[in-house]
């Protein structure tokens, strides 16, 4: 299995996978009436935080179906089991790759840290239209 790692393209739907061997793939998500983005945060990450901690309200948290999580300037672990990362415990996702958790548990569950120094994180919760 090859390693892959991930970069936004120029358009907001526009997004890139670049895997171990230097293989490029774009991936063009298209436009969904499911889900809308309604608020996104950020917040310099040192430490292990919660996602409460990003300044999302408790009736934000636990409308969210889906978060999407951006590190700016560095590398973060993360879970979303309620456990707390460690830098040998987590998952990693290096700097300006995006990831995308579903689900409310898992969304109020997620906890992240730096790989090293301070990262300003941006988490953006969106939510299920109701139709």
């Amino acid at each position: 299995m090859s390693d892959f790692a991930g970069r936004q393209g120029e358009g907001v739907n526009e997004r890139f996978l670049k895997w171990g061997d230097g293989t490029e793939v774009q991936v063009v998500l298209e436009a969904s009436d499911e889900y809308q983005g309604v608020v996104a945060k950020s917040l310099a990450v040192t430490s292990a935080v919660s996602i409460s901690d990003f300044g999302f309200s408790a009736a934000q948290i636990s409308a969210a179906h889906m978060m999407t999580i951006t590190p700016l300037d560095g590398g973060v672990i993360f879970l979303y089991t309620g456990d707390t990362p460690t830098s040998t415990f987590g998952h990693f996702c290096s700097q300006k790759s995006t990831i995308s958790l579903l689900g409310t548990t898992n969304i109020s569950n997620f906890k992240v840290i730096s790989e090293s120094g301070t990262v300003n994180v941006t988490i953006t919760l969106e939510y299920q239209n109701a139709s």
